[in-house]
C-alpha cells in the first residue's frame, strides 16, 4: 500500500465519521482532483502530482487534512 491508497483509507474513515454521502464526496474530490477517487486500489502507485492534488482536494471538501 502507498500514501495515495493510505490517504482514500482516511478519506473513507473521514466519510463514515461525520456520516457523509460517499458518492457526492468521491465526486465533488474526483472533480477538483481531476481523476476518479473510487479507481485509488492498494495496488496503485503512488505519483506525487496525484497525491497532491487528492490531497488538496480533499482539504477544500472537507476542511481538514488527510
Amino acid at each position: 500500500m502507498g500514501q495515495l491508497f493510505d490517504s482514500r483509507c482516511k478519506l473513507d474513515q473521514l466519510i463514515a465519521d461525520r456520516k457523509l454521502d460517499k458518492i457526492n464526496v468521491y465526486g465533488e474530490i474526483g472533480l477538483k482532483a481531476g481523476f476518479l477517487v473510487s479507481l485509488i486500489k492498494s495496488a496503485t502507485p503512488d505519483d506525487q502530482a496525484k497525491l497532491m492534488k487528492f490531497r488538496k482536494a480533499a482539504q477544500e471538501t472537507l476542511h481538514t487534512e488527510l
